[in-house]
């Protein structure tokens, strides 16, 4: 099964889309997270799902990669 992950990148630096508890219900209030660490990522199952959370958040300056590292589009 694929996974997906919503990264920023700044030089070098690959920063992971993350929530603060993974257990908790990230809200549309909620400030965004980055985690340089994989361990803390927000894993999507579809990339689909992962695009939905760029667009109502309005994220910026991010893109999509698979398992792999691969970028993805749509």
């Amino acid at each position: 099964m694929p996974v997906f992950y919503i990264i920023n990148q700044s030089g070098l630096l690959k920063q992971y889309y993350s929530v603060k508890n993974a257990l908790s219900h990230v809200n549309e209030m909620d400030p965004v997270i980055y985690s340089v660490s994989l361990r803390n990522a927000k894993t999507f199952l579809s990339y689909d799902e992962a695009n939905q959370i760029i667009v109502s958040r309005k994220l910026f300056g991010c893109f999509i990669i698979n398992e792999n590292g691969i970028q993805q589009n749509g």
